[in-house]
């Protein structure tokens, strides 16, 4: 007889009232830099994609952000959670609205013309 067992880590952030709050077009402003440090490491890194689930609150602010895809590199993890959290989105029309998925695409190939991309859906 075999046994199993599943071990599952969910990672959470939540924003912090000390830091600036970023519209989904600020947002890879405040991450480019970020991806540059860690793309100019070693060993470098090629690209990837992190997926956040992102709640909302009444006033249209992140109140949590659930990392749903990682990017594999647990520092870009991170940095894409906490900016995540800091989002700033238009006030929630109805109940469903109120979470958002949000998925961060970064390269580190040297002749792209955007490192960051962010979408919402």
């Amino acid at each position: 007889m075999l046994a199993g067992c599943t071990h599952t880590v969910t990672h959470y952030y939540l924003p912090s009232a000390t830091n600036s709050r970023f519209t989904i077009d600020q947002a890879p402003g405040a991450l480019t830099p970020w991806v540059k440090i860690r793309c100019a490491e070693q060993p470098p890194l090629a690209n990837g994609t992190a997926a956040l689930a992102v709640d909302i609150g009444d006033d249209g602010l992140a109140t949590r952000a659930e990392l749903t895809r990682s990017t594999n590199d647990r520092t870009l993890d991170g940095v894409f959670g906490a900016i995540a959290a800091q989002l700033s989105f238009p006030r929630p029309a109805a109940a469903a609205d109120r979470v958002r998925a949000v998925t961060i695409h970064f390269t580190c190939a040297k002749d792209a013309n955007e490192l960051v991309k962010v979408d919402v859906r």
